[in-house]
């Protein structure tokens, strides 16, 4: 294939050889003692951008929340006097609704749950401890704390709400098939 002479072989081992002589000792030295790895140089603006990100988008979230839980208990409001219309209304055909005023009364308890439930949240998003009034973090520690603080409240407001219309659904239900037979 290739045509080399013994000569330019012989020129490129000895090259080879001088140049890893030359290069060894350094070698050596860099051997017994390794750089330490560089730590992390963090300045802290990232990560106080990332939190105060997250934590404006949650707080935007909560507060949608709490406006959404306000609107859905005012419109249970309604159905709750709607109810009580049509049990007088069963009542008066003569039918037994003992079984609808006492679901109607879990729903109330219930609703006044989640009512209070969704009263505190609105207090903590109102107060908007370490937010400004546009939502953006002032002070990282007191909005997550104000998150943390919201958060129960919201999530007992919704099962809370689930639940009561679990109940009324049920009652309902089981109305309804007690008078078709």
């Amino acid at each position: 294939m290739y045509k080399t002479s013994t000569k330019a072989i012989m020129i490129t081992i000895m090259v080879m050889a001088m140049a890893g002589t030359a290069v060894m000792p350094v070698l050596a030295a860099d051997e017994s003692e390794p750089d330490p790895v560089p730590a992390a140089q963090f300045s802290g603006d990232g990560v106080r951008r990332f939190f105060s990100g997250a934590l404006a988008r949650t707080f935007r979230y909560q507060k949608s929340m709490v406006v959404f839980i306000g609107d859905a208990l005012e419109s249970a409001d309604d159905s709750v006097d709607k109810a009580y219309d049509r049990i007088a209304e069963l009542e008066a055909a003569g039918k037994d609704v003992d079984m609808l005023e006492e679901a109607v009364a879990a729903f109330e308890t219930l609703y006044g749950q989640a009512q209070a439930d969704q009263q505190a949240a609105l207090a903590l998003v109102d107060a908007h401890a370490g937010f400004d009034l546009n939502g953006k973090v002032t002070d990282l520690a007191e909005a997550r704390e104000t998150v943390k603080a919201v958060k129960p409240f919201l999530s007992s407001a919704q099962e809370n709400i689930l639940d009561a219309l679990q109940t009324i659904t049920n009652a309902s239900r089981e109305f309804r098939d007690l008078s078709q037979q």
